[in-house]
């Protein structure tokens, strides 16, 4: 869910805006609540979204606080008391989580909010969610300081996936690690089979680009159980938890709730199955993976991770001293044909290329080389 709506989003009347705009960026009575996302499979949480929250006027939503600032000329600096109140919460992340915040495109430029996030030691394990309806001009404006963000460590999220209508090419240009698939497409998803069939096809696509799904909204069990059933491997929503202060659990009902879903891998062969352990070196120490090819005849392949051990690159026998390749990533819960399906898709140089295996949170599990691929398929 984005925090800045669109600018026709109704103003609540008959309060004091202006008072309340300036007590909140003054720094006084903004807070952030978080909503837990969940590896259904593992049944665990891998991440939480960061939700904006303001005490000042208890009965006016979030929306309306960003339409009020709108009109005002004011979001950037409401966007950055948020995201100010955001990071000084971000120590407490419970550890091998991803942290995921919601920036309107056009504050990315303000100085105010680079400097911010500039002072962070890393953003690994940061994601940032721009909303899908971002149009192609503000994606070609942002390349730069996308390709800085992720140098930083950050990864990106398309928001609200499949509520408009602006089209796949635009999601392929800003190359999301995580795709959010809006509410309106799970609400009843078990009972549309349109929004089913739209739901599948979005999985897919996010397959074939490398990116995770993550599903929003889920209130129901019926909707979390075809959800699983369509192999989408995150969700986030009431039924398993709400948005609250601080990092917490999902609770009795929420744990009751996933201890019942069954586990889909159980039913097809899925890559974890032949996962193997990587050999991998940080990425402040690239040379000693030529090293260590040249030591190992049984390896191929050597991942370069960052401080947080997520993969940002691969270095072969291929590659220069002191350079990588691509990561081709999937994800341990994707079942093996689906693999082999892609790798056929990628470029003819790339497709005997070990595949990376990460959990959600985008941390290293091991890699699959396409020899064990096969093997399985043929069993």
């Amino acid at each position: 869910m984005s925090l800045a709506p669109d600018t026709s989003a109704p103003v609540l009347d008959g309060l004091d805006w202006d008072n309340a705009l300036d007590m909140v960026l003054s720094g006084t009575g903004v807070d952030v609540h978080f909503q837990p996302i969940v590896d259904v499979s593992q049944r665990l949480i891998v991440g939480y979204e960061a939700l904006a929250r303001f005490e000042s006027v208890p009965s006016a939503t979030p929306d309306l606080w960003f339409a009020a600032a709108r009109q005002r000329g004011l979001v950037p600096d409401l966007e950055l008391a948020v995201l100010r109140r955001t990071l000084s919460l971000r120590d407490d992340l419970p550890p091998g989580c991803f942290l995921s915040l919601n920036l309107e495109p056009d504050v990315l430029s303000d100085p105010r909010i680079q400097n911010l996030l500039a002072t962070q030691r890393s953003l690994s394990g940061i994601v940032i969610e721009f909303t899908e309806h971002i149009d192609a001009g503000e994606i070609a404006g942002l390349a730069g300081r996308i390709a800085e963000l992720r140098s930083a460590g950050a990864k990106i999220a398309v928001d609200d996936a499949g509520a408009g209508y602006s089209g796949l090419k635009r999601i392929i240009e800003l190359e999301p690690d995580y795709l959010k698939i809006d509410r309106s497409l799970v609400m009843d998803l078990d009972r549309n089979e349109a929004n089913s069939a739209i739901v599948e096809m979005l999985g897919n696509f996010a397959a074939r680009i490398d990116a995770w799904v993550i599903a929003e909204g889920v209130e129901r069990p019926a909707e979390l159980d075809r959800l699983r059933r369509l192999r989408i491997p995150l969700v986030q929503g009431y039924l398993l938890a709400r948005p609250l202060p601080g990092y917490q659990g999902l609770g009795a009902a929420g744990q009751g709730v996933l201890a019942a879903t069954p586990v889909v891998d159980d039913e097809v062969p899925t890559i974890r199955t032949i996962l193997e352990t990587p050999a991998w070196v940080l990425d402040k120490d690239i040379d000693s993976a030529h090293t260590i090819l040249a030591n190992r005849s049984d390896l191929d392949v050597v991942v370069v991770v960052d401080a947080d051990r997520r993969p940002v690159g691969c270095v072969t026998r291929d590659n220069d001293r002191g350079t990588m390749g691509p990561v081709w990533r999937a994800w341990a819960g994707t079942p093996v044909r689906d693999l082999a399906r892609r790798i056929v898709t990628r470029p003819t140089n790339d497709r005997y290329a070990a595949t990376v295996c990460c959990d959600a949170a985008g941390k290293l599990l091991g890699v699959v080389r396409l020899e064990r691929v096969l093997f399985e398929l043929s069993n």
